[in-house]
């Protein structure tokens, strides 16, 4: 299990991790612990469900600001968490999320849901 962490983490540092350049598009890179050669990267466009089974480790990026619906089973009905995606998520443990290995993915476009708050500054 180590190794394959160890493989992956390394493949993802070698090609330097691209976030996706289109905009409504995120990019999602995943990988199950235990099946050599697991590691697939992918597009989910904005709005569009996508089921997983047993993909324990995922990267998403996204150059909007989004928010990632996680629901347990393979259709988007059944909500167990949300995130927000300002510019990339990483889950080392999805099962941890779900609670079981199957599950599915959304993510939503939420423009500004990633703005920091800023200090008002008197410049008197």
């Amino acid at each position: 299990m180590i190794k394959g962490c160890i493989k992956f983490v390394a493949l993802v540092a070698s090609i330097g991790y691209t976030i996706a350049q289109s905009t409504n598009v995120a990019k999602i890179n995943w990988f199950k612990t235990g099946y050599s050669g697991s590691y697939t990267t992918k597009d989910l466009v904005f709005g569009q469900c996508d089921s997983y089974n047993g993909v324990d480790k995922i990267f998403i990026g996204a150059i909007n600001d989004a928010e990632l619906s996680i629901y347990s089973g393979y259709s988007c009905t059944n909500l167990v968490a949300t995130k927000k995606l300002c510019g990339l998520y990483s889950n080392m443990n999805m099962v941890d999320i779900s609670k079981i290995t199957y599950y599915s993915i959304k993510i939503e476009s939420k423009p500004g849901i990633c703005r920091y708050r800023r200090k008002k500054e008197n410049c008197d």
